[in-house]
């Protein structure tokens, strides 16, 4: 029958302070680790909400240019059609 050593060895203490002092620094990493996941998700929640205020006035200045432009494009259709009315007049009192 096996007989149970009872002697305590270095390697037994050893194995005995490993077993004690691994899960602390295992504790202490992920404690570690998910501090800086917190710091890096309030950096892109910061980093969102400015983007979004910049796709607000991006926004904004397509709409004011979209508007220019229609205007310009009223304003050239206003135009060609005066210079077709002079052409017309022209050409009708041309002999």
């Amino acid at each position: 029958m096996a007989q149970f050593d009872n002697r305590i060895t270095k390697g037994s203490m050893i194995a005995a302070a490993l077993a004690f002092v691994s899960p602390m620094v295992t504790f202490g990493g992920a404690a570690f680790w998910f501090g800086g996941q917190d710091q890096k998700i309030a950096t892109h929640e910061t980093r969102i909400s400015e983007n979004s205020a910049n796709i607000a006035q991006i926004s904004e200045r397509v709409r004011t240019l979209e508007i220019n432009a229609g205007r310009a494009d009223e304003r050239l259709l206003l135009i060609l059609d005066s210079v077709r009315k002079i052409e017309a007049k022209l050409e009708r009192s041309a002999p």
